[in-house]
């Protein structure tokens, strides 16, 4: 049984800085996660498969952001910073931060529509959710 739950929707999620601004509204933020290598310990006297232990530090990976362009700049000639993730407002706010910079930043220009942008964040050190 599942309990009394609910999912959490991405309405009312923001992006936060420390010190940069966002560069427009946003409608979609992926990458939110980790891995952590799995670190291969077999020696010559291992028999019936591979043995690992897991890796002490953890790649929080990249943050990708995608919305409408205001016509602002990015912060991506900057330093890291701490970045926050408010996700969501139906199954209570969670916050997602760490410290990241800007890799890559990209506009999209169309004929009659409005002007796009994606970037790139990547996390640097310690992230962590409450």
């Amino acid at each position: 049984e599942r309990g009394d739950e609910m999912p959490a929707t991405g309405n009312g999620t923001t992006l936060g800085w420390a010190s940069s601004a966002n560069v427009g509204t946003i409608t979609s933020i992926s990458g939110i996660g980790g891995t952590r290598e799995a670190i291969d310990t077999s020696d010559l006297a291992t028999t019936g498969g591979r043995e690992f232990i897991p890796s002490d530090l953890i790649d929080y990976g990249e943050l990708s952001i995608e919305g409408a362009w205001a016509g602002t700049t990015t912060p991506i000639a900057g330093a890291a910073e701490v970045v926050t993730v408010t996700i969501g407002t139906t199954a209570g706010a969670k916050a997602w931060a760490g410290s990241g910079f800007v890799t890559s930043w990209e506009t999209s220009i169309p004929m009659d529509d409005v002007v796009s942008y994606s970037l790139t964040i990547k996390c640097s050190g310690d992230w962590a959710i409450s």
